[in-house]
């Protein structure tokens, strides 16, 4: 959300892009190109609607159009009419999923390239249909000579790979295996011409997008292909480093399982070896392969694979019935992982937000200048949440876990700190180098989990906590200590910091 505000908005509320936009390494394209319904709402939205509102909008339209395209493929291409009750199953499954209602529906990525994932494998399955079959000698056309799949084939890879690079692996085995009966050379040059066509269009706007936003005009400038920056990225372990190294493993045996939940159990007895020519194992088993590849393995890239997993199941288990004890223990599972994931972790971000747009008696109150907000262990704020243009974003170094920025405070501008996993040290000769620059006092945002860490470093009690805003409910997984059992405690605070 943060680069359609600052793509679309006309107000132009201060935002902190992720480095993927910054760097060259993630394309405009497709979240353009996905949320234009929404331009209009994005265009003309100002501080007299609460930003929760537009989060929740943003959530519904991503659900209501995955909803869409998740039953056209269904009945389409998986289980027709006379297998209404597969469908059905295979939809209700799906929906209940906590993986559906909390990361399919958020913003990220990765929700798109399972819609476009979907509405690629229905273009394979509609091109090898339509192939024509080598039998002997001779080549058979079977089917109408419809080139509408191979022209839409091109346009949604293309489309996929500028999202995510990862999507080139949930479609080569589909591709490879599906389409080698498509011996009809002039088809498959039609799906090349239209992937070259779009891909070269998503490189001209995005070479656009960047030169004009980030560098200094030039006759020369060299075209800004996203999925190259992203994979030469992604290839050096230092920078993955960056982000977390996991075991390459980590699919497999723990973010499947987290996936599925109970559903895993009946995983187990679909025999693999026998449905290889099936287009949703053939993806499954070729994007765990080449995603298992890079040490940097986080649950949301699976996402894309939840309902190829789930039709797979209803599709060759014939042990899960409607009532059954795996079918109960989904939906307890699925409740209780939406309650964990989708609502109390790190909520408190949200809430927070909300209470400080509250906290004035309407939204066009918020006050425009002069605050200092330091988010410490939480993810990084939503800035464009603030609907300030008058914004000033530090973010620490990825290498030193320090701003390298000379930090500026004025009359005219606030300040945001985002200090991400920090070290308690930096945090409090922050608040001298803020308490040496300015006489403004300050807030600083945690979960309650790293609260006795500010608290006992709180030498010769220099500084005076007042409680603001906070949430009971908040729940920050990520700094859990065995040696400190308030280190478990939900909820986020935020604080005003004076100095005695």
């Amino acid at each position: 959300m943060e680069i359609l505000m600052w793509i679309w908005n006309k107000n132009g509320f201060a935002v902190d892009l992720p480095w993927e936009f910054v760097e060259g390494a993630r394309s405009f394209v497709p979240i353009v190109v996905w949320y234009l319904p929404l331009y209009s709402l994005f265009n003309n939205y100002d501080n007299t609607v609460s930003p929760t509102l537009l989060i929740k909008i943003t959530r519904l339209y991503n659900f209501f159009i995955y909803f869409a395209i998740l039953f056209f493929y269904i009945k389409a291409r998986v289980f027709p009419n006379s297998a209404k009750r597969k469908r059905n199953k295979v939809l209700f499954l799906i929906i209940t999923s906590y993986v559906t209602i909390a990361y399919q529906s958020h913003s990220f990525s990765n929700g798109i390239e399972t819609n476009l994932l979907l509405l690629s494998l229905w273009c394979i399955d509609k091109c090898a249909d339509k192939a024509p079959i080598l039998s002997g000698s001779n080549c058979t056309n079977i089917g109408n000579k419809n080139i509408l799949p191979w022209l839409c084939l091109g346009v949604l890879i293309s489309i996929g790979v500028f999202n995510r690079i990862t999507f080139i692996g949930f479609v080569i085995l589909p591709l490879l295996v599906k389409l080698a009966r498509a011996h009809n050379f002039n088809q498959i040059l039609i799906s090349l011409f239209t992937f070259a066509i779009t891909s070269y269009l998503i490189i001209l706007f995005d070479t656009k997008m960047y030169y004009k936003e980030w560098r200094q005009p030039h006759s020369t400038t060299s075209p800004i292909i996203a999925p190259l920056n992203n994979f030469l990225y992604n290839i050096d372990i230092k920078n993955l480093q960056k982000h977390g190294v996991h075991m390459r493993l980590t699919h497999l045996f723990v973010n499947i399982p987290q996936l599925l939940g109970p559903l895993i159990l009946v995983l187990f007895s679909v025999k693999f070896l026998y449905v290889l020519n099936d287009i949703h194992i053939l993806s499954i088993i070729g994007s765990l392969v080449i995603l298992s590849c890079f040490p940097h393995q986080e649950l949301r890239f699976l996402i894309p694979l939840q309902p190829l997993f789930i039709i797979s199941i209803v599709k060759y288990c014939k042990i899960i019935d409607n009532k059954g004890v795996i079918m109960k223990l989904s939906i307890i599972f699925n409740l209780l992982m939406y309650i964990l994931m989708g609502i109390l972790h790190q909520r408190g971000i949200i809430t927070i937000f909300d209470q400080y747009v509250h906290s004035n008696n309407n939204l066009s109150n918020i006050p425009q200048t002069n605050f200092i907000h330091i988010w410490w262990k939480t993810y990084s704020p939503p800035t464009w949440m603030y609907l300030n243009s008058n914004l000033e974003i530090y973010d620490t170094d990825p290498e030193t876990e320090r701003i390298e920025q000379n930090l500026i405070f004025d009359d005219h501008h606030s300040a945001i700190l985002n200090l991400k996993g920090t070290d308690i040290t930096y945090v409090y000769e922050l608040f001298a180098e803020i308490h040496n620059k300015t006489n403004q006092n300050f807030t600083i945002i945690l979960p309650y989990s790293v609260n006795s860490v500010l608290l006992a470093n709180n030498k010769n009690n220099t500084y005076t906590f007042e409680k603001k805003w906070n949430d009971i409910y908040s729940l920050d997984m990520d700094h859990f200590n065995f040696q400190d059992i308030s280190s478990f405690k939900p909820g986020m605070v935020a604080y005003n910091v004076f100095i005695l």
